[in-house]
């Protein structure tokens, strides 16, 4: 986007007589002669249709060497503002730098027509005392300064209160992670109560098996052929294969490509058509030189041009696989095998009154003898004192396991804090491993 940038004249008005529109030009106003003051100086304004200055006339030169001296420094003694590159006040000939004022009125220094023609009809200022000098601050003080002002600020604003607000959440989301942790750790711990072997059952299962021989059917890669080894006392049992008919039989496609074709399909592509062309619209700003001139910066005014476009749509090909399919052939057997069957079932059950007993079965030549049981034992406790009997099936691994629990014996019972039983041991147990 283009910049541009051109001189152009301010006005200010004069607060003393309330002229208006004096061209900034001027350090006097034209109406009551009053030199211009650095308040004045600092409210000028700038007519958005004012002309640019050029170069060519004396006037246009004139105003191009007032910017050219920088921005207009006010005099401490009358306020008056100057041109920056003058070393003494126009409006009293004190000095820009140091010195004890404007100089006697036996001053031989000679005054322009208009300044004369102010002094003779204007008393504007005169009765005003005259300050004292004050030196410009250093940089390093301004700096000093502000830094103070900065750090007043911050300790004003409502930072402390913020601050504490952000440790309290900090500390209320510390507090709830431990109170969670704490609780799911409470909650795993257990406790024991005292409770009792209220009653017992078992459950005896015996099955009879036969080594029968079977006829079945299966891929040939997949048997294993070899001699059936018949059992000895339900053992050592070897089921064998032997192979019947064989036939061919489909096992699976085979597919792949086989070659290829084209085929046509409507497609479509965007195409140039031309552009379409815009100006930005254009936007100035005009900032104070400080001296009764001004900047005025423009952007804006160029062409931007966007490409436009059509969809062309035409017929476009595609190479498309021909896929051929083939089916595939495997020999499928049917064999003669030996394999275990069920061929009897006895069950005994029973609870604590009753002796543990399995049924007796007798095995032929080709049958073997497999036992299935289950034990458990009754676990009456109260989880806690004055509440409901509460009672847990409790599993054991063998006969010789549920032989060893006592119906009424005493037994200790560990319950988690969140619920449940996590484990229960006879008293009697406990009572021979402290020993």
């Amino acid at each position: 986007m283009p910049v541009t940038q051109e001189l152009v004249e301010g006005k200010w008005d004069c607060d003393e007589c309330e002229t208006k529109g004096v061209l900034g030009r001027y350090k006097r106003c034209l109406s009551c002669g009053n030199p211009r003051s650095a308040s004045e100086l600092q409210r000028i304004y700038f007519d958005d249709n004012a002309p640019a200055i050029g170069l060519l006339s004396e006037g246009d030169r004139l105003l191009h060497s007032i910017d050219a001296a920088g921005r207009d420094w006010a005099c401490s003694f009358c306020e008056g503002t100057n041109r920056g590159d003058s070393s003494h006040c126009e409006g009293c000939a004190a000095p820009r730098f140091g010195g004890n004022g404007p100089p006697e009125p036996s001053d031989t220094r000679k005054f322009s027509k208009l300044e004369k023609i102010v002094d003779q009809t204007s008393s504007v200022r005169r009765d005003r005392p005259v300050p004292a000098y004050q030196p410009s601050p250093s940089r390093r003080e301004v700096y000093t300064e502000q830094n103070r002002t900065y750090q007043e600020q911050i300790l004003n604003e409502d930072v402390l209160p913020s601050l504490w607000k952000k440790g309290i959440i900090a500390l209320g989301a510390l507090i709830l992670v431990s109170l969670i942790g704490y609780g799911i750790w409470w909650g795993f711990q257990t406790h024991d109560v005292n409770g009792i072997v209220g009653d017992k059952d078992w459950y005896h299962e015996t099955r009879r098996e036969t080594f029968t021989q079977v006829e079945k059917a299966d891929w040939q890669d997949d048997i294993r052929v070899g001699t059936p080894v018949m059992p000895i006392n339900g053992d050592g049992e070897v089921p064998g294969a032997i192979l019947g008919k064989c036939v061919p039989k489909y096992h699976h496609t085979h597919d792949y490509v086989c070659g290829s074709h084209q085929e046509s399909f409507q497609n479509s592509r965007q195409v140039s058509d031309g552009e379409s062309c815009t100006t930005t619209p254009v936007s100035c700003s005009t900032s104070s030189n400080e001296n009764g001139m001004g900047t005025r910066t423009c952007t804006g005014g160029d062409r931007v041009c966007t490409p436009q476009y059509r969809t062309e749509y035409f017929t476009d090909y595609k190479t498309v696989e021909d896929w051929c399919h083939d089916p595939i052939y495997e020999t499928w057997c049917s064999f003669t095998t030996w394999e275990w069957n069920l061929t009897e079932t006895q069950v005994a059950r029973g609870t604590a009154k009753d002796t543990p007993s399995w049924k007796d079965l007798k095995p032929g030549t080709l049958d073997r003898i497999v036992k299935k049981g289950s034990w458990r034992v009754h676990i009456h406790y109260k989880s806690e004192e004055g509440g409901p009997l509460e009672n847990y099936l409790q599993d054991l691994s063998s006969e010789a396991a549920y032989g060893k629990w006592i119906l009424r014996e005493p037994v200790q019972v560990s319950l988690r804090n969140m619920g449940g039983v996590a484990e229960v041991q006879r008293v009697a147990e406990l009572e021979e491993n402290a020993q």
